[in-house]
């Protein structure tokens, strides 16, 4: 009987150590599972940043293109004719480009005429162009036919005989789209796109009902709390309260137009299905706990998430170092006697250093996540794989059985490309020198990795900012 009432006593004391044991395990996994809702809402909202970037940029690439054609082949008479073509011929600004100067000269790629009491000089296009050959973005306006928000783009030309400014509308439906895709997935409550006047440029909520139209002027107490915080210069994720509810705010500052890319949602969202999660895992406890189910399974998946973290880089989302050199060689294997096909590329910024130097590790380490999504966007192939194999070093492998030629035309018009975004890092001397290596049939790993190593020596020693691939193909 004792021993019977012993052996009860046991069962009853594991039973309940395992109860508060999961117990125990539901408040880890409810105070995780925040953090990762938060996470989740910063690394979504980081995506739509970079698309905005990403689109602002190729905008204002493409009117630098239009510049520099009709500044150096065209007098005004070709310019007349010349920008005509622009119109419709962009998705960013359909209505094409716009050119006034001093003297009252006009071009319209509409055929849009002025009337004798517009002053060129005086409209705010000209006016915050006339000075500066770098491209600006008005603050936004309403379409009076359309009723779509606008921005006008605007940039000092090239002209003997007066201050001429070209200048483009740009529509921002994209921006708009881009907002309300990330609100009615669920992934934030609201998304708010502002000027650096803090105007509204586009905004989206879950609900319709309490949007506004006039972001400074706002009667939103969480509107206000945000101006606050833009104010006082935060980015980043803050916590804030607002009449005794939580909210997560993300602030992003957008580099090419300085425009700020808000996104908020409350503690509460996240806890709803959190709490969710809680019950039907006690349902779920109580069912598998005489089984011994559940420490298998937590342990399964734990398994697999850290496999996953050990082959990524933390910072940029794509794959370190070793997952690469294993993916790599993998590859190499499995391709046996046949030889495996591809290149290996190396890739180092330039002057890095002098971006934290002069800009804080901050900057740094969004430039790094910038150029790791250029690399992910520009080797799109399925056999690709970007990776980041060291501080600012670089890797791609390309599974693609790309000629030399072929190759040759990709890097120059990645190069291209990566000035573009690299611009406003020109004085810092940021570039990128890329070494790379057609691979061999049944040649090593290491043996690749030192051929092209070697291009990217003589790359770094021979100027910078270009490639050099390796002389056997």
């Amino acid at each position: 009987m004792k021993k019977r009432t012993r052996r009860i006593k046991q069962v009853i004391v594991l039973i309940f150590a395992f109860l508060v044991a999961a117990m125990v395990l539901l408040q880890v996994l409810y105070y995780y599972t925040g953090n990762l809702n938060s996470e989740s809402m910063e690394h979504r909202s980081e995506v739509v940043a970079i698309q905005i970037e990403d689109w602002s940029s190729e905008a204002v690439s493409q009117l630098g293109i239009y510049r520099t054609i009709m500044e150096k082949y065209m007098d005004d008479e070709e310019i007349a004719e010349y920008i005509t073509s622009t119109y419709y011929a962009q998705e960013a600004f359909p209505m094409g480009l716009y050119i006034g100067d001093s003297q009252g000269c006009y071009f319209d790629a509409a055929g849009w005429e002025p009337e004798e009491d517009y002053v060129i000089t005086e409209r705010p296009w000209y006016v915050q162009a006339k000075d500066s050959r770098k491209f600006t973005f008005s603050e936004p306006y309403t379409d009076a036919m359309l009723g779509t928000t606008i921005v006008s783009v605007s940039a000092k030309m090239e002209c003997n005989d007066a201050i001429r400014v070209m200048a483009a509308d740009v529509y921002l439906d994209y921006c708009q789209n881009q907002l309300s895709a990330i609100v009615n997935n669920g992934y934030v409550d609201g998304a708010l796109l502002l000027s650096p006047e803090m105007q509204y440029l586009a905004n989206a909520h879950r609900d319709l009902d309490v949007m506004e139209n006039d972001f400074l002027n706002s009667e939103r107490t969480l509107d206000q709390k945000i101006y606050e915080l833009l104010e006082n210069g935060e980015t980043g994720i803050i916590m804030v309260d607002v009449d005794g509810e939580k909210y997560y705010v993300d602030i992003f500052l957008l580099e090419t137009t300085r425009w700020y890319l808000v996104t908020y949602v409350a503690e509460d969202t996240f806890a709803a299905p959190i709490e969710k999660v809680q019950e039907v895992l006690l349902v779920f406890v109580a069912a598998v706990l005489l089984l011994m189910i559940f420490p298998l399974w937590k342990f399964s998946k734990t398994t697999d998430v850290l496999n996953l973290k050990a082959v990524t880089d933390k910072l940029t989302g794509i794959m370190n170092r070793e997952g690469f050199e294993s993916h790599v060689k993998e590859n190499l294997e499995h391709s046996g006697s046949a030889g495996a096909k591809g290149w290996l590329l190396l890739l180092d910024l330039d002057h890095f250093k002098s971006i934290n130097d002069n800009l804080g590790h901050p900057e740094g380490d969004r430039l790094l996540v910038l150029f790791a999504s250029v690399l992910h966007t520009y080797f799109w192939d399925k056999s690709d794989l970007p990776a980041r194999i060291g501080g600012d070093e670089f890797a791609v492998y390309l599974g693609r059985d790309l000629s030399r030629e072929e190759m040759e035309e990709l890097l120059t018009e990645l190069l291209e490309e990566i000035r573009v975004v690299f611009a406003p890092y020109k004085k810092y001397g940021l570039s990128v020198s890329i070494g790379g290596g057609k691979i061999l049939p049944e040649e090593a790993y290491k043996d690749i990795y030192a051929r092209v190593d070697k291009c990217l020596y003589e790359v770094k020693n021979s100027g910078k900012d270009h490639f050099v691939l390796d002389g056997e193909d």
